[in-house]
């Protein structure tokens, strides 16, 4: 039997794959690992967006 996923539980999903993805870019980042420059740039962004809307 194949089992369809609904679009909710497809959306639920893709949500965590990109929250998980973004959690480990952001952690080898913080390691000083070599990530190409688009991305170190977008993480940038990223976190001047956080630190802007926490306070």
């Amino acid at each position: 039997m194949l089992y369809l996923m609904t679009f909710q539980q497809l959306k639920l999903a893709i949500f965590y794959i990109v929250m998980v993805g973004l959690s480990i870019l952001e952690n080898l980042g913080q390691m000083n690992a070599s990530l190409p420059k688009f991305i170190h740039e977008n993480l940038e962004v990223l976190k001047q967006k956080g630190e802007h809307t926490d306070s």
